[in-house]
């Protein structure tokens, strides 16, 4: 039996091996060199190729309420055929918008920053990508200005107004970490939300000691093969996911290496829709609402 200490320790180590998952999510295969155009926000489409120049690793745009356009290319090459491609810029700024074959496709959002608007910092580029199709990918960035507080004499200003370019990387989503990784992050942040005396929350913690107990910490000295392996099996034997959505009694909706979701069950479409009521109804503690549905 673990003692409160033993137990709040136990949970801020899962914490700090969720935040070391995270970085493993997507895997870089190929990176592309951008060209840049600084300019003040005018444009609202893809600028012409003549409007850009070179610009070097490191180059840094500076000035409150600047705009600055990168823009290159990529062909895919045959090993990535059929392959789902995720564009990473390593830019720093603001925030940015993702522009690929000259139309809107996606935003980048800083992590860790006042008025940020999201963690997103890597898009999907394109789906079963096809062996030497080429890509145009153009980012366009935004510097920010300055922001007024909120509250009588708080100036909430924000003090870095740069832009510094770092090369795009294109890369692989690891979808079997990336389901273990979220449902992992889900339950941590159930466990932080919920009341200490919660019955839904022991569900969580009791998932979360198991999965404790059988884990390795140490993921960077760890055969990447037998940490997938492990990871896997793990879930097919305690429902870990099921524990995550539905509770601790749930049926097994989706173990890992098998489709998510009650869309892979076949049944007809009033069935599956009582289902999802019932399960829905269950997670959040109103039992008594399944005799209605």
């Amino acid at each position: 039996m673990y003692t409160e200490i033993q137990l709040d320790r136990m949970l801020g180590k899962l914490k700090r091996y969720e935040e070391m998952l995270e970085p493993k999510l997507f895997t870089v295969v190929d990176t592309v060199e951008m060209k840049a155009f600084l300019t003040d926000g005018s444009h609202h489409s893809v600028p012409e190729e003549s409007c850009f120049s070179h610009c070097e690793d490191g180059t840094v745009f500076e000035g409150e309420g600047i705009y600055c356009w990168f823009r290159g290319g990529y062909t895919v090459p045959e090993s990535l055929e059929g392959k789902t491609l995720f564009v990473y810029p390593r830019i720093k700024g603001y925030e940015g918008m993702l522009w690929v074959d000259g139309k809107p496709y996606g935003n980048f959002a800083a992590k860790f920053i006042v008025h940020s608007y999201g963690n997103h910092y890597c898009d999907m580029l394109r789906q079963n990508a096809r062996g030497g199709e080429h890509i145009d990918i153009a980012l366009e960035y935004y510097a920010n200005h300055y922001i007024k507080g909120t509250q009588p004499f708080l100036v909430e200003a924000q003090k870095f107004y740069k832009i510094v370019y770092h090369p795009v990387d294109i890369c692989l989503k690891d979808e079997e970490l990336a389901e273990f990784y979220f449902d992992l992050k889900v339950a941590n942040g159930m466990v932080k939300a919920l009341e200490d005396k919660s019955f839904r929350r022991a569900d969580f913690v009791r998932a979360l000691l198991e999965i404790h107990s059988f884990i390795s910490y140490d993921i960077e000295n760890q055969d990447p093969e037998v940490f997938r392996e492990e990871m896997g099996e793990y879930w097919l034997e305690h429902n870990f996911a099921g524990q995550v959505m539905f509770g601790s009694d749930s049926p097994r909706i989706r173990p890992v290496r098998a489709k998510r979701g009650l869309d892979s069950i076949a049944m007809d479409p009033e069935t599956r829709e009582k289902v999802y009521w019932r399960n829905a109804a269950k997670f959040f503690g109103l039992e008594g609402l399944c005799d209605e549905i």
